[in-house]
């Protein structure tokens, strides 16, 4: 393996977390956004736990993660997942009465 993939193979394991985390945070209610982001935090600070990373390897994947969501984000196929999401976990229009 080349020295970028190695580096990539590296890098890749720390943004995930974030990146999922901001798609997920697109799609659900507002009220999870805090335990979403906690999660992410959580997997790359256990990853610096194991000896993994370090905490600056962890703020590097955040920032790709950041970076790249819109990129992501542009694929036609992602946002109309992302918007089916959103319609299961948009809560029902109360009923008239």
């Amino acid at each position: 393996m080349t020295l970028t993939g190695l580096i990539g193979l590296y890098v890749r394991q720390n943004w995930r977390p974030y990146l999922l985390s901001a798609l997920m945070k697109e799609a659900m209610p507002v009220a999870t956004h805090a335990g979403i982001d906690a999660l992410a935090e959580r997997a790359a600070r256990n990853r610096e736990v194991l000896g993994l990373h370090y905490p600056s390897d962890s703020a590097a994947g955040k920032e790709l993660a950041l970076r790249s969501l819109a990129i992501v984000k542009a694929a036609p196929a992602l946002n109309a997942l992302i918007q089916a999401a959103k319609g299961e976990w948009t809560p029902p229009s109360p009923s008239p009465a």
